[in-house]
């Protein structure tokens, strides 16, 4: 049998790397391009939060308007479940649509969305899906942790 010969050590040198004396200067230097981008993500989580509060707000007014203010914080990547689960509810007000409310609730419980996961398992029990809304409804209760919070043990 033939042995494989151990990989080469390498060994880098700070001078061979391009930054900061090589780096051109019509270029932005890489460290900077990634501070700007974390300031944007910050204030964009900022704004999200921001229209998520003002879609929380709005609710109880003016739904449509609500619901386009949690669109705009969910594509921000803040609070996307919650977006689901409004637009879950908003499709059981009348003219209510039981199938788009159950996609919607599905989409959140994808998410492990314990309220989305919980409207799904309502509405299926609802619609006669006595078999699913059993399983679905299962994973909500079951302990999320390494136990039952209300036992008096440990």
């Amino acid at each position: 049998s033939s042995t494989r010969p151990p990989p080469p050590q390498l060994s880098l040198s700070l001078s061979l790397l391009p930054w900061p004396a090589r780096w051109p200067a019509s270029e932005e230097p890489p460290m900077r391009r990634i501070d700007e981008l974390r300031v944007r993500e910050k204030e964009l989580l900022r704004v999200a939060k921001l229209q998520y509060a003002q879609g929380l707000e709005l609710w109880s007014e003016n739904i449509i308007d609500a619901l386009s203010l949690f669109r705009s914080s969910a594509q921000k990547g803040h609070e996307v479940a919650d977006y689901c689960f409004r637009w879950g509810q908003y499709h059981e007000f009348p003219p209510s649509n039981i199938e788009q409310a159950l996609r919607w609730y599905k989409r959140g419980a994808r998410m492990l969305d314990k309220a989305c996961t919980a409207m799904l398992g309502k509405l299926l029990l609802a619609t006669g899906k006595k078999l699913e809304a059993t399983k679905v409804l299962r994973t909500t209760a079951a302990p999320t942790s390494g136990g039952d919070q209300f036992s008096n043990t440990g």
